[in-house]
């Protein structure tokens, strides 16, 4: 989820792991990210924070790289 540390991209971060989804949160603030995984009470394996500048082509294939690492597949 795109913009996961704050606003619209945090509340729908939080809706989603509420149910049980499996989520990758980014934005370019580790530190709101991991904030928000905080305050939804994820478990060990349904969260991971990835922090990325999505205005550069390189750092979008990393952090699809790092999804499909993390989870074995994006939805």
């Amino acid at each position: 989820m795109t913009g996961a540390g704050r606003g619209l991209g945090k509340a729908m971060t939080l809706a989603l792991l509420k149910v049980g989804a499996r989520v990758v949160l980014t934005s370019t603030d580790q530190g709101s990210l991991e904030a928000t995984i905080a305050e939804s009470g994820a478990g060990p394996n349904q969260a991971v924070a990835i922090p990325a500048d999505l205005g550069q082509a390189g750092e979008c294939e990393r952090l699809v790289a790092a999804a499909l690492g993390a989870f074995g597949g994006i939805d």
